[in-house]
């Protein structure tokens, strides 16, 4: 149910996936969405290297327990080769009372 993205690193000729990836298995409507993270693929298990694993954002005190950092867009700067990564907090249907929903920009600087 939430976007997620595979991209390969013209800098470094490598691959990361970004998406909502969790430690424990997600429940109902593809909850949670938090946190976003970002890691490295292995190109021999086509897993993602544990010890890459990077958190993009993740949910503060003051969200509800369904924000939801899952529709993004991710491109690769022409001049500096970073990903720049754009993205939306946004509050499942469950939430009421919803709060401004404030953008966002990522500069991902990669090895």
């Amino acid at each position: 149910c939430a976007i997620s993205r595979l991209i390969r690193s013209s800098k470094n000729k490598r691959w990361y996936w970004i998406a909502n990836i969790l430690d424990q298995p997600g429940y109902g409507d593809c909850d949670p969405r938090h946190p976003l993270r970002i890691g490295e693929l292995d190109p021999k298990t086509l897993g993602i290297k544990k010890e890459t694993l990077t958190t993009i954002e993740d949910k503060t005190a003051d969200d509800p327990e369904q924000v939801r950092f899952s529709n993004f867009l991710v491109y690769e700067e022409r001049v500096t080769r970073d990903f720049i990564l754009s993205m939306q907090k946004d509050y499942s249907e469950f939430v009421t009372g919803k709060p401004p929903r404030p953008f966002y920009r990522y500069r991902l600087r990669l090895p």
